[in-house]
């Protein structure tokens, strides 16, 4: 039995705070402008799917059984933004996952931590995965995306944003795919990015 998630259940919820200026908006788009346009071998290249040989990034969910049982009622996580002991861990609480209780027959429990285990962060030649853990101690087991170091620290002001703005559409960090226009191809690239309401897409010599 599949149920669907809250709001930000996986990611983490957006809360409230603060009042979000308009300089901490404009500091937002000039960092992300400055960082579209730094040269090769910058961090964002490394999230680029198409750079590396292809090895940028992170790789697409393959897997027809984790993209229906799990994509059916939140984004497909990529295997590669968890290392393998987070998603052993994911799965041995199925009773209480992240607020539901989720019932899965034991062969579909098996393949998805087959599948999981095997395209781990640390498991793959990813780029993307690499970096999320440089950042990782290797004695924490994160469970949620957002209690991986580099993606907290990378998300910071977004998530200012999007309590605090009026005019953003995003209102949880749950669905990568509602601002990484190429997330369920693995890219995650700045030139990708887009804010709903906020932002337009990036691109070198580009405009907000």
């Amino acid at each position: 039995m599949r149920r669907e998630f809250k709001k930000g259940q996986f990611f983490g919820p957006v809360r409230a705070g603060r009042s979000f200026s308009t300089s901490w908006l404009a500091a937002f788009a000039a960092s992300l402008f400055l960082l579209a346009q730094t040269p090769a071998h910058a961090a964002d290249d490394r999230f680029d799917r198409s750079r590396f040989d292809g090895l940028g990034g992170f790789q697409p969910v393959s897997d027809a059984t984790y993209r229906k049982e799990c994509g059916a009622c939140h984004f497909a996580y990529l295997p590669g933004l968890l290392p393998a002991r987070s998603w052993s861990r994911v799965l041995e609480r199925l009773n209480d996952h992240f607020g539901e209780s989720i019932e899965l027959n034991a062969e579909v429990n098996v393949r998805l931590r087959e599948y999981l285990n095997a395209n781990a962060a640390d498991k793959v030649p990813e780029r993307g995965a690499a970096v999320l853990l440089e950042r990782l101690d290797p004695e924490k087991t994160p469970m949620r995306i957002t209690q991986v170091p580099h993606i907290l620290k990378m998300h910071i002001v977004v998530r200012e944003v999007l309590k605090s703005n009026a005019t953003a559409k995003v209102r949880s960090l749950a669905n990568c795919d509602s601002c990484h226009q190429k997330a369920t191809e693995g890219s995650f690239a700045l030139g990708d990015l887009l804010v709903p309401g906020v932002t337009k897409v990036i691109r070198p010599g580009g405009a907000f």
